[in-house]
């Protein structure tokens, strides 16, 4: 949700339909509600409903239509644009659709990103912040923070990357999601999450422009493997729905073996996200 002009629709495009930021200059207004089901880890189906933000459409979301648009919602991304002029009716807004919110779906999780302004207004959620941009990967940041949110049995596969990276002498592990190529889990030798968790994240943009470019020469991506001196890196090809990425600084491993140890990983985690835990 948010204003119209905001960028939700081109957000929407470049996550989840390959646009290029360049592409979304194309996209149209939204009329009214676009629906969306997106197959996701997990079994999960994402649910998307992009929001025309035209006040005709706002008013009609916290009125007439409130409990249908927001009765069982998950997440509230609501995108505000940092440039507007016009923030403190928006900010009115924002707090009519957190009222209705509070009362359809009181568990939801909400994510923006206007901290200071918002988050005494969000009560009595608790949202999560983050400045986007299409031009860069903070747009693919803020999205596999999302994801990560929203897969079931996160927790299960993140202790799994552990014990899968130990036994091949891995110095980091990444899941991503097939698709959309967003980071949903990873693991690492050192202590420095934040700065890796960037550089994962620029890997995502990076390989998901990649794969876009690949397709307009008719051709497919597959899996990348680097080899530098002691340094290895693989891409491959995991579940149905995801890829992994295993990074290995140790000269003495042979890309064979680590090849051998995704192939032998990948049967016990297609159990984990490829089927959904209740």
């Amino acid at each position: 949700m948010g204003k119209s002009g905001a960028g939700k629709t081109s957000m929407r495009a470049m996550i989840f339909s390959n646009y290029g930021a360049v592409d979304t200059r194309r996209l149209g207004a939204t009329m009214e509600i676009e629906h969306s089901t997106v197959p996701f880890i997990a079994d999960l189906q994402l649910n998307i409903w992009d929001c025309g933000g035209q006040t005709r459409f706002m008013d009609n979301y916290v009125n007439e239509q409130r409990y249908h648009v927001f009765r069982d919602a998950e997440v509230l991304i609501y995108v505000f644009d940092i440039e507007s002029r016009d923030q403190s009716s928006e900010f009115v807004y924002y707090q009519e659709i957190i009222n209705c919110l509070a009362s359809c779906s009181p568990n939801a999780k909400i994510l923006t990103n206007y901290k200071e302004s918002l988050e005494p207004l969000t009560h009595p959620f608790k949202p999560v912040f983050y400045a986007t941009t299409i031009w860069n990967f903070t747009l693919y940041r803020a999205w596999s923070d999302i994801a990560n949110k929203l897969v079931p049995n996160i927790g299960l596969i993140e202790s799994q990357l552990q014990k899968f990276g130990t036994l091949c002498g891995a110095s980091q592990v990444v899941m991503f999601e097939k698709s959309t190529f967003l980071v949903i889990s990873y693991i690492q030798e050192n202590s420095d999450l934040e700065s890796n968790h960037e550089k994962f994240v620029q890997v995502s943009e990076t390989i998901k422009s990649y794969r876009v470019a690949c397709k307009k020469r008719l051709t497919h991506f597959v899996s990348v493997r680097i080899r530098n001196g002691p340094f290895s890196m693989f891409i491959e090809p995991f579940t149905s729905t995801t890829y992994i990425l295993v990074v290995v600084n140790d000269p003495d491993v042979e890309p064979a073996v680590v090849k051998l140890n995704i192939d032998s990983a990948r049967e016990y985690f297609v159990n984990l996200a490829d089927t959904r835990t209740e």
